[in-house]
């Protein structure tokens, strides 16, 4: 049974955790598009990003005459977030891929293969 105390910190740590994905997957959508940019990706855009834990999430990116708009296709996190690594897999329209891996080892690092 898990006192007050154990819970609490259990809670700071899942929040913590959830802060630290959050925040890594903001950094490796970034640096994704802006690699897809250089490889001059068509639009629509489909990303698929899974982290170890099961979470994930599915979407397409659209060109609008506002910029770029986001349609999610499917999702499931639970409470701590997305576990590390965290991997992506961006497609462009033509079919060209562009495959990240977030974190892994204890790192932030972002890797392109």
């Amino acid at each position: 049974m898990m006192n007050s105390r154990t819970k609490k910190v259990r809670a700071e740590a899942r929040e913590a955790l959830k802060s630290r994905s959050g925040k890594a997957v903001s950094e490796a959508f970034k640096a994704a598009f802006e690699r897809a940019s250089e490889r001059s990706f068509q639009f629509p855009m489909t990303t698929a990003l899974v982290g170890r834990n099961g979470a994930f999430m599915f979407c397409r990116y659209h060109k609008t005459e506002n910029g770029v708009n986001l349609e999610t296709l499917a999702e499931h996190e639970d409470d701590t977030g997305y576990e590390f690594p965290i991997n992506m897999l961006m497609v462009d329209a033509t079919g060209k891929e562009l495959r990240v891996t977030m974190g892994g080892e204890g790192s932030d690092r972002i890797t392109f293969h």
